[in-house]
């Protein structure tokens, strides 16, 4: 991870002992990590602040596709990262950069990956 720039990450989930456990993960390695439910309020500065956004399985699948359309519309360079329960899993909306199981190395790996494409897309856009 950048050492001059810390990545905030947006964690969606509606599990209490998730959301917990994933915003320790993600601290314990560096980032940012705001953990919210899918029902908690979030006005459009707060939404232009997050590199990231990570939508738990715990949150319906509908739901978790009015969270990507809503992002994106306020955030158009967040990324944006679905986690499943399962293997194969997968939800019918396709506003979402990255799908992983929710086992702390393929999410860690996955969610490295997306901020190593923004910082690369940022590397790239003329100035």
């Amino acid at each position: 991870m950048s050492e001059n720039h810390t990545i905030r990450i947006l964690s969606i989930c509606d599990d209490e002992a998730l959301r917990y456990s994933r915003q320790l993960l993600l601290e314990s390695v560096g980032y940012a990590v705001e953990s919210i439910t899918s029902d908690a309020p979030l006005d459009a500065a707060e939404m232009k602040s997050f590199e990231i956004a990570v939508l738990c399985h715990s949150v319906d699948a509908s739901h978790a596709a009015k969270w990507a359309n809503k992002l994106r519309r306020m955030n158009a360079s967040i990324r944006v990262l679905r986690v499943h329960a399962i293997q194969g899993a997968q939800d019918h909306f396709s506003d979402v950069d990255c799908e992983v199981l929710p086992d702390p190395v393929p999410l860690l790996n996955a969610i490295e990956s997306l901020r190593a494409k923004a910082a690369g897309a940022m590397a790239r856009a003329p100035r």
